[in-house]
């Protein structure tokens, strides 16, 4: 390989590690500070209206459902379990 290709492949390679990074970046969730020393951070969920805030429900089950429409009043569900998760 002629050193022109040589600095081809470490250019590409350079340019694929930067966008890896930069996806790896976005697919991490991105985590809210912790209210309270006893609390761990959040991940945020999606975003309401101050006008229209988040409905919180339990189930049956234990379940909670977390419903609220974002600002294209699109409607979101959040189901968690009992651990949270």
């Amino acid at each position: 390989m002629t050193a022109r290709g040589r600095k081809a492949v470490a250019v590409l390679v350079g340019i694929a590690s930067i966008g890896l990074v930069a996806w790896a970046y976005n697919r991490s969730p991105q985590l809210t500070r912790s209210a309270s020393p006893e609390w761990s951070q959040g991940i945020p969920l999606g975003v309401a209206s101050v006008k229209n805030p988040v409905a919180v429900a339990t189930g049956v089950t234990g379940h909670t459902f977390l419903v609220w429409t974002d600002f294209e009043q699109r409607l979101h569900l959040a189901q968690l379990d009992r651990r949270g998760q």
